[in-house]
């Protein structure tokens, strides 16, 4: 009797090897993997960009400037104090620091290493500032000891001395004694002016 022959290699029909399948789903876990960190790179140069976006327009932008400080032109007016302002007297009194200053017309004025805060066509003022000054007619067609040709013309921040009586403010400063308005009013206002005779820049 014989004995049938056994095949060898071949599996049976309708089954299959176990863990064939598990390569599939690493692959897959994978690329999922991928796909996150390709998401946060992404999220991640974004925020990049716009931060350093961000940071480029906050560096352009130009320090503030107000109205004010724009609407402000340099001043050409000298300032000073009252220690370095000098002294410009009359009969023995200040003519500076005080408003009325009638009451020093027809006296002789005297001024020693008296500031000279701003120059005009017919003269100059002197004194400590803007609201405590004097006008003194100097180079103008008021007075009749006037500069020669080539003589000392004061300027802006200047010390000077000068001698001259106080005369009565006319009628008509700013026509008179070649002034703006606002320096005819400061004229007008005080009653009187220094008509000078001599005016030397100060040692």
């Amino acid at each position: 009797m014989s004995t049938p022959r056994q095949q060898h290699g071949a599996s049976p029909v309708g089954t299959e090897k176990k863990g064939g399948a598990w390569w599939k789903w690493l692959l897959a876990l994978l690329l999922l993997l991928l796909v996150i960190l390709a998401i946060v790179l992404i999220a991640s140069g974004g925020d990049d960009e716009e931060t350093d976006t961000a940071s480029t327009s906050t560096a352009a932008v130009p320090a503030a400037t107000t109205p004010a400080q724009a609407a402000t032109p340099a001043s050409t007016t000298a300032t000073s104090t009252s220690e370095d302002a000098g002294t410009l007297t009359a009969d023995g009194r200040s003519l500076l620091g005080t408003d009325g200053k009638t009451g020093a017309v027809d006296k002789d004025a005297t001024g020693k290493s008296v500031k000279v805060l701003s120059v005009t066509d017919g003269g100059f003022f002197v004194g400590v500032s803007a609201e405590d000054r004097m006008f003194v007619e100097y180079a103008g067609d008021v007075g009749v000891d006037e500069p020669a040709s080539g003589a000392y013309r004061p300027a802006v921040g200047d010390l000077v001395d000068l001698e001259g009586p106080v005369a009565q403010a006319p009628k008509d400063p700013e026509k008179t004694l070649k002034l703006d308005a606002p320096d005819a009013k400061v004229v007008s206002d005080q009653g009187a002016y220094v008509n000078a005779d001599e005016v030397e820049q100060a040692d």
